[in-house]
């Protein structure tokens, strides 16, 4: 290609001007789905680095945060939720020499966290549910770990009604469930629970800009110091301050009355329309995981049935995540449920798929991740990767969970698994990584 044969083109901006202008209603992140309080965050004339009193009044905001939230401290992200995920993992567990209990449906932030810190691991296998949707894993910590790195939520909005286990700290990922804490009609929060370390990804359901998230500090068996220096050490040095600007306006909004009305509306809403969609003939994952003891998120509903998305979409309805027996669906109060509820009572109802659980893949480990990521590589067909060891992770995104690690032995059940998902990081043209 010629020198300079670009210049001028600007297809991304172009793309986001397409997809904002198409009419679609944004039942996906951010929460705001366009309908929020305007930031400063699109506007260059906010833009500035750390000059002036602009550090200082970070930490500023950052102080009030935690006050806000009843917290030891609290960090604002401008690298979305891996940030405050690897800097909980690592301050919490770097240079444990006893494994620490991980969910292994787990976003792929963790694994790396795992992997920087050279961390041992018991992982605590989850479920898959119907249309091949996780499902929270429910159980009890194995005697002798650190501690627990729970994801909770899961990326459609379940989780047990356990209590948060006992013994070392606990690191909650709660990235998905932002906009539940000191909010009536909603889980609580795993602050409220007395978790050491808590995720939230602001950006996924509340009124912040894309990219944003907040890394909570309470209780006393993390120290403070170790959390902040794999803080500094992963966060970039040039941080977006309009988007930390936007991640306190939303601070500082979300405690306020209409705020806490708003979602309390939302969670009344939400449920309501689950029970129409069911009497409609719909199954809604998170109507069927309550009739099963568990809890579910209002702000979230995945409709099951083979080519559900493709219905939604034809409705003008843009969801969060689908597979090809679901769609889930991202609510918030910026959008009108009723205009929502309008577009999915009229839909079609798919047959759905078998209302059954089988358990997660789970491959064998062969070698450290670590270890792995040492020796060298080969790509091979998918199909011929049964018996080989992963050089590489291969992760589906959405929901950024992976498959099959470094070092982790390929077998039927995981090459079945990324099958399913299509399309996934580390999967190029249907060859996968693996030693050689």
């Amino acid at each position: 290609m010629k020198a300079g044969s670009g210049q001028g083109r600007t297809p991304l901006r172009e793309a986001l001007e397409t997809v904002a202008a198409g009419g679609r209603l944004r039942l996906h992140t951010p929460g705001h789905a366009g309908h929020g309080p305007r930031g400063p965050w699109p506007d260059p004339y906010w833009d500035l680095t750390e000059v002036g009193p602009v550090p200082a009044a970070l930490e500023a905001s950052q102080a009030a945060a935690a006050t806000a939230y009843g917290t030891r401290a609290t960090w604002f992200s401008a690298q979305g939720a891996t940030l405050p995920v690897q800097a909980a993992v690592l301050g919490a567990f770097a240079g444990s020499a006893r494994p620490v209990w991980v969910d292994r449906a787990s976003h792929r932030a963790v694994a790396a966290a795992l992997l920087l810190g050279g961390i041992p691991v018991r992982w605590r296998q989850p479920r898959l549910g119907p249309g091949g949707v996780p499902l929270p894993a429910a159980d009890p910590p194995p005697p002798g770990v650190a501690g627990a790195v729970l994801t909770r939520p899961t990326y459609d909005g379940l989780l047990t009604a356990q209590d948060l286990p006992d013994g070392g700290p606990v690191v909650a990922d709660e990235a998905h469930g932002a906009h539940w804490y000191c909010r009536p009609g909603y889980p609580a929060s795993a602050l409220e629970l007395g978790a050491d370390l808590v995720i939230h990804g602001s950006h996924k359901t509340e009124a912040a800009p894309t990219g944003t998230a907040l890394l909570h500090l309470a209780g006393g068996r993390v120290e403070p110091a170790a959390v902040r220096f794999w803080w500094e050490t992963l966060a970039s040095s040039s941080p977006s301050y309009p988007l930390l600007a936007g991640l306190e306006a939303m601070v500082a909004a979300r405690f306020r009355p209409p705020a806490a009305a708003a979602w309390a509306a939302l969670a009344a809403g939400a449920r309501e329309l689950r029970d129409r969609l069911a009497a409609r003939g719909w199954v809604v994952l998170q109507r069927w995981w309550e009739e099963r003891g568990g809890l579910s998120d209002p702000a979230r509903l995945t409709l099951l049935g083979r080519g559900a998305a493709a219905l939604v979409r034809a409705a003008g309805l843009e969801p969060e995540k689908e597979t090809p027996a679901s769609v889930t669906l991202i609510l918030t109060p910026h959008l009108r449920l009723e205009w929502v509820a309008q577009r999915l009572l009229a839909l079609p109802v798919p047959e759905p798929p078998p209302l059954e659980e089988r358990p997660w893949p789970l491959p064998a480990a062969a070698l450290p991740m670590r270890e792995a990521l040492t020796r060298g590589g080969e790509w091979v067909e998918l199909a011929a990767a049964p018996g080989r060891v992963s050089r590489g992770w291969v992760i589906p995104y959405p929901p950024g969970i992976p498959l099959i690690l470094p070092g982790e032995r390929w077998d039927a059940e995981v090459v079945a698994a990324v099958r399913e998902a299509g399309t996934a990081e580390g999967l190029e043209e249907g060859r996968v990584w693996v030693l050689r």
